[in-house]
């Protein structure tokens, strides 16, 4: 990190250590009250009622986003991620905000948009592409593109929701949610791909797919049990496992493949220039 000063060190580390702090707090406050309140129990109401909104958001509000905010700045510590694949040439400073990071927002955004259409079959294509732009774009792009994205394709051509203002809140939460589980992922592949070149590339991929899937898959279960009883959780769960899930996880892995081809090869068309 040659291209910061002690002072820009200094204040990235003091965002980092109280991004860190704020999510361990948010954590263990969640699911200590979890298992004290027995939030699974049908005594909160079923889904969707308004104590169960209000888990929810303290599930994806207080304890998801502050996770994600911690990944990015961390991705943002290295300069190297931040650019253009194979343009840092460890002299320039290169900005989080730059045109790149703002254009490649925009795309993956339109891209996660357009792969909500794979809910009319059953096939998270949306896993596909937001696997392949975190192996690519890195956790920045990856957090706000797929909550633009989300946004749009659940409101207007596949929704998921309601209309209103109660509706765009809901589906915000667990789109900053499901963006917090890539906003770390990002980070799993670029530390554990792009920054292991030495080892095969079989070992880095199922590093990358066993640190990280797990967590996707956790996060969205964990939400399960907590918008509704733990009848209908257990039923949503074994649902998607049996007809959705079962081959997510496969998706994800081609999306890891793809975007870790593309990264390489604009890497290599840069070091050729």
């Amino acid at each position: 990190m040659t291209d910061m000063s002690s002072k820009d060190i200094e204040k990235w580390g003091m965002a980092r250590r109280i991004a860190l702090i704020a999510t361990i707090v948010a954590w263990v406050i969640f699911w200590v009250s979890f298992f004290i309140y027995k939030v699974w129990s049908p005594a909160w109401g079923p889904a969707g009622s308004p104590a169960r909104v209000a888990w929810e958001y303290a599930y994806c509000w207080g304890c998801t986003l502050p996770w994600a905010v911690y990944w990015m700045l961390e991705f943002a510590r290295h300069p190297q991620w931040l650019g253009p694949p194979g343009r840092y040439t460890g002299e320039e400073k290169v900005p989080v905000w730059s045109p790149y990071t703002v254009t490649s927002i925009a795309i993956f955004g339109a891209i996660f948009c357009v792969a909500a259409v794979g809910e009319f079959i059953r096939v998270d294509l949306q896993a596909l592409s937001i696997a392949a732009a975190s192996a690519y774009f890195g956790s920045i792009a990856v957090f706000f593109g797929c909550i633009i994205g989300q946004a749009i394709a659940r409101t207007w051509f596949v929704p998921w929701v309601g209309g209103g203002s109660v509706g765009l809140v809901d589906l915000l939460a667990w789109a900053v949610m499901d963006a917090s589980i890539w906003a770390y992922a990002s980070v799993i592949f670029f530390r554990f791909y792009h920054g292991k070149p030495e080892w095969p590339r079989w070992k880095r991929l199922l590093v990358v797919m066993l640190l990280a899937e797990p967590v996707h898959q956790l996060f969205w279960f964990l939400r399960y049990w907590v918008v509704a009883p733990y009848e209908a959780a257990l039923g949503n769960v074994i649902l998607d496992w049996t007809t959705y899930w079962n081959i997510s996880w496969i998706l994800v892995l081609i999306g890891y493949i793809i975007g870790a081809a593309a990264y390489e090869g604009r890497a290599r068309a840069f070091r050729r220039t």
